[in-house]
C-alpha cells in the first residue's frame, strides 16, 4: 500500500496499513508526504524544513529519520486530542436538550399509551394558579392584581373569582394555600361539570389529543429558538461569560416558559373547545318513508272539478326544442384550401397558413 499523505488521526493510517495484509501475507506499506501538507503546514514545518536547509539536504530527496515520524505522530496526537475536545464541547451542549426532551418526551408517551390524564390534568391547573400567583411581584395577596388574575382565571379556567371571601375586610386574610385551594376547587367544579355533558371515553381521548397536539405545537418553537441561541451564544465570551454556563441558564428560562405557555394554551383547549354533536341533545332524524308514489288517482265524480286538459297543457311552460349539433369536417394542417384575393384571384394554399392571408385581406372560397 502506497500513501501519498498522513491523515489528522493515526486510526485512519493503521487501517491504511491493514489493508496490505490479506490470505495471511503481511504485505507492506509506504507513506510519501511533503512539508506543505496540511498536517505538516500547521504543527512546525518550517522548524524542520530549516534543520534540513542546514543539513544539505536537496530537494525531493527521499528523507526518513526518526525525527521526521516522530514530530508527524505528535503533530497527529495534537490533532486528535482538539477534536475530542470539540466533540466533549458539543455533548455538554447536547445534555442540555437532551434533558428537556426526556421531559417533553414522558408527556407524550403518557398520552400515546392511551393512559387516563386525569389526574394529569389536575395538576395542570395546580400549576398553571402557582405560575400566575409567582408571576405577581408583592408577596401580600393584598397587593396583588386581583383584576388581571379574575381575567385569566374566567378566560382560561372558567372560575369565577370572588374577591369578597378572598379577601375578606374582617383582618382574617386567607394564606396563598388557602387562596389556591380555593380557586383550584372551584375550576374542578368546572371541569366535572364539563366532564358530565361528555361520554368519558369522547372525555379521556380529547386529553389525550389536546395534550399532544399542544405539547407538539410548542416543543417546535421551542427548538427552532434554541438553534437561534446555540448559534450565538459563543459571542458572549467576548464579555468574559462561559458561553455553556450562559446556554444552559438562557436554555433552563427558555423551557420553563414553554412550558408554562402549553399549560396556559392546554388548559384552555380543554375548558372553552366546543365539542360539536357531543354536547347537544341528539336530535331524532325523521325518515321519509320509502317506495311511496305521490299520485292521484281520477277525482272526476267525487265532487272535484278538473281542468281541461288543454288548459293544463298551456299553463306549463314550453320546452325549447334542441337543434342537433353538426360536427364540421376537420382540414389537417397541410391540405391545400382555395383563397381569394382582394383583386379576385384564386390561389391554393396551406390551411396553416389561413390565419396570414386572411390579415392580408384574403377570403375563403366556398
Amino acid at each position: 500500500v502506497l500513501g501519498t499523505e498522513r491523515h489528522e488521526s493515526r486510526r485512519i493510517d493503521d487501517q491504511l496499513r491493514g489493508r496490505s495484509g490479506r490470505q495471511g501475507d503481511p504485505g507492506s506499506s509506504q507513506f510519501y508526504l511533503s512539508l506543505e501538507d496540511d498536517l505538516m503546514r500547521l504543527f512546525n514545518s518550517a522548524r524542520v524544513a530549516k534543520i534540513m536547509d542546514k543539513m544539505g539536504v536537496e530537494e525531493g530527496e527521499v528523507i526518513t529519520h526518526k525525527m521526521v515520524t516522530r514530530a508527524i505522530s505528535n503533530a497527529q496526537k495534537k490533532v486528535e486530542q482538539r477534536n475530542f475536545g470539540i466533540r466533549k464541547h458539543l455533548l455538554e451542549y447536547d445534555d442540555v436538550m437532551n434533558q428537556q426532551r426526556q421531559v417533553v418526551y414522558d408527556l407524550r408517551n403518557q398520552a400515546l399509551q392511551g393512559k387516563n390524564l386525569r389526574e394529569t390534568v389536575l395538576n395542570l391547573i395546580s400549576d398553571f394558579i402557582d405560575d400566575e400567583f409567582e408571576a405577581q411581584s408583592n408577596e401580600n395577596p393584598q397587593d396583588w392584581d386581583w383584576e388581571h388574575l379574575k381575567h385569566i382565571f374566567s378566560s382560561i379556567l372558567m372560575a369565577d373569582v370572588n374577591t369578597d371571601e378572598l379577601l375578606p375586610e374582617n383582618g382574617n386574610e386567607l394564606s396563598v394555600d388557602d387562596i389556591h385551594q380555593q380557586i383550584m376547587d372551584n375550576a374542578v367544579a368546572m371541569y366535572q361539570a364539563r366532564e358530565t355533558l361528555i361520554p368519558e371515553d369522547v372525555m379521556r381521548s380529547f386529553e389525550r389529543f389536546v395534550m399532544l397536539r399542544s405539547t407538539d405545537e410548542k416543543w417546535k418553537d421551542h427548538l427552532y429558538a434554541m438553534d437561534q441561541l446555540r448559534e450565538g451564544i459563543n459571542l458572549r465570551a467576548y464579555g468574559q461569560k462561559n458561553p455553556l454556563l450562559e446556554y444552559k441558564s438562557e436554555g433552563f428560562q427558555m423551557f420553563r416558559e414553554m412550558m408554562s405557555s402549553t399549560n396556559k394554551i392546554t388548559l384552555q383547549r380543554l375548558f372553552r373547545t366546543q365539542l360539536q354533536g357531543v354536547e347537544q341533545q341528539p336530535q331524532t332524524q325523521q325518515h321519509s318513508p320509502k317506495n311511496v308514489q305521490l299520485q292521484h288517482q281520477d277525482t272526476t265524480g267525487m265532487g272535484m272539478t278538473t281542468q281541461p286538459q288543454e288548459k293544463q297543457q298551456s299553463n306549463r311552460p314550453q320546452q325549447a326544442t334542441k337543434a342537433p349539433i353538426h360536427a364540421e369536417k376537420k382540414i389537417g394542417r397541410n391540405e391545400k384550401i382555395k383563397m381569394i384575393s382582394p383583386s379576385g384571384d384564386e390561389i391554393e394554399i396551406k390551411f396553416k397558413k389561413l390565419q396570414n392571408y386572411i390579415n392580408k385581406g384574403y377570403t375563403k372560397a366556398a
